[in-house]
C-alpha cells in the first residue's frame, strides 16, 4: 500500500491532493455531541443538568440553580423564582456546586412543606370551597415596596405600588411586571379585607411565568409567596377562580383610590392590545370604563380581573389580571383561560389542593 505522504510533503500520485478535501468533508458531516437531535429533551430534566441525591428524604434529584426550586427543593417547572437572598432551613448539597439545590420534579405529587398545609383531594366538612366577590373584593390584595412604583415615576409615601389576589391563604396571583420590578428589596402585602387589614405580610419567594415578555405583556402572570397565612374573622379564604374566556361586559377591574381603597370598576373588554397595533397576542385584552371619564379611573397593575361566575350561585370570579393601569381611557389587561394549566402547576407544587379555589 503507497503512502499519500513522504517526509511531510504530499506525495505525486493520482488523487492523492483530494484525500484532505475528502476528509474534512466526512469530518463535517458526522454528528457532533453539540448537534440537536430531533428527539432532544431540553426541559429542565434534560441531559445537561446531572443527577444528585439528597439525604433528608433519600430522594433523587438534578442540580439546578436555586431560583428553579421552591422553599421546599420542588423545581419550579414553568418558571423561575426571584428570591435572591438564601432561604431558611434549605442546607447547601455540596454535590450541586454553589448556588445549586438538589431539587425533584413533584409535579404529580402533594407538596410536603408548602405554603399551604398539603389537604386532601377534597374539602373538610363544613367549609367551602372558594369565596365568591359580589359588591367587593375580600381577596384583593395591596403590594407595597419602598418608595412605591418607582419605575413608572410614581412615588408613593406608603409604598403602594401594585395589586393582586389571594389564589390561596399565602399565595399572590399578580402580573409578572410587578414581580420582575422588584430585586432583592423588601416587598409586602396588605389584604384590606382580613382580620388585620393594616398589617404588612412580608414575601418570601417570587415567581413569574417563563414566557413573560416585558415589551408586548404576553404571558404577564406572577405570584408571590407570603411568609404567613392571611387571617380573616373566619375561616382563611381565597378567590374563586374561572378558566373560561372573560365575557364582553360584565366584568370589573381591581384597583385602588386615593385613599388606598380597593375600587371595582365596570369594565367592557375586547381581545387585543388598546392601541391599534399589527400583532396578535393571545391572552391579551383591552378594558374601557363603562363610565369613562366620570371620574379617575382607578384600575391598578397585577390587581385582579372580576368576571360573572356563570352560574345558578352567581358572584364574581378571578379571571385575569391588570398589565397597565389606564392611558387614554383604557387598561390593558391579561387572561386567565389560555394559563389555566399553568398555574393550576403552581399552585400543585405549593401543596394547593383545586378545591381551595375552583369554582
Amino acid at each position: 500500500m503507497r503512502e499519500a505522504y513522504v517526509d511531510g510533503d504530499l506525495e505525486r500520485m493520482p488523487g492523492a491532493r483530494w484525500v484532505p478535501v475528502v476528509l474534512l468533508l466526512v469530518l463535517l458531516c458526522q454528528p457532533t455531541a453539540n448537534s440537536l437531535a430531533a428527539d432532544e429533551d431540553l426541559s429542565q430534566m434534560g441531559n445537561e443538568y446531572k443527577s444528585c441525591f439528597r439525604a433528608r428524604d433519600r430522594r433523587v434529584g438534578i442540580c439546578v440553580h436555586f431560583t428553579q426550586c421552591y422553599k421546599n427543593q420542588s423545581l419550579a417547572e414553568g418558571g423561575h423564582i426571584f428570591k435572591y437572598e438564601v432561604r431558611d432551613g434549605a442546607p447547601p448539597i455540596n454535590d450541586c456546586g454553589r448556588d445549586n439545590w438538589c431539587c425533584t420534579d413533584d409535579s404529580g405529587l402533594s407538596v410536603s412543606a408548602p405554603p399551604d398545609v398539603a389537604s386532601s383531594s377534597s374539602p373538610p366538612e363544613g367549609t367551602g370551597n372558594c369565596l365568591r366577590a359580589f359588591d367587593d373584593c375580600p381577596w384583593c390584595v395591596a403590594l407595597y415596596r419602598p418608595g412605591g412604583d418607582v419605575n413608572r415615576n410614581q412615588r408613593t409615601k406608603s409604598g403602594l405600588y401594585c395589586g393582586g389576589a389571594l389564589v390561596s391563604s399565602r399565595a399572590v396571583l399578580t402580573s409578572a411586571g410587578c414581580v420582575a420590578t422588584i430585586a432583592e428589596e423588601s416587598v409586602w402585602a396588605r389584604v384590606p379585607a382580613s382580620a388585620a387589614p393594616t398589617r404588612n405580610y412580608a414575601v418570601v419567594d417570587k415567581l413569574r411565568h417563563e414566557g413573560y415578555n416585558s415589551g408586548n405583556s404576553k404571558n404577564d402572570f406572577g405570584l408571590l409567596i407570603l411568609k404567613d397565612s392571611v387571617e380573616f374573622s373566619t375561616s382563611p379564604f381565597s378567590a374563586c377562580v374561572s378558566f373560561a374566556l372573560p365575557p364582553a361586559v360584565g366584568c370589573r377591574a381591581a384597583g385602588f383610590d386615593a385613599l388606598e381603597e380597593v375600587v371595582l370598576t365596570p369594565v367592557s373588554l375586547r381581545d387585543g392590545d388598546c392601541s391599534q397595533r399589527n400583532r396578535s397576542i393571545p391572552d391579551l385584552m383591552c378594558a374601557i370604563p363603562a363610565l369613562a371619564g366620570a371620574a379617575p379611573c382607578a384600575i391598578s397593575p397585577g390587581a385582579p380581573v372580576l368576571c360573572p361566575a356563570g352560574d345558578a350561585q352567581g358572584g364574581l370570579a378571578l379571571a385575569g389580571v391588570v398589565r397597565r393601569n389606564c392611558r387614554a381611557g383604557a387598561a390593558r389587561l391579561g387572561k386567565l383561560q389560555p394559563h389555566a394549566d399553568w398555574l393550576q402547576l403552581q399552585l400543585r407544587r405549593l401543596g394547593v389542593p383545586a378545591w381551595r379555589y375552583a369554582l
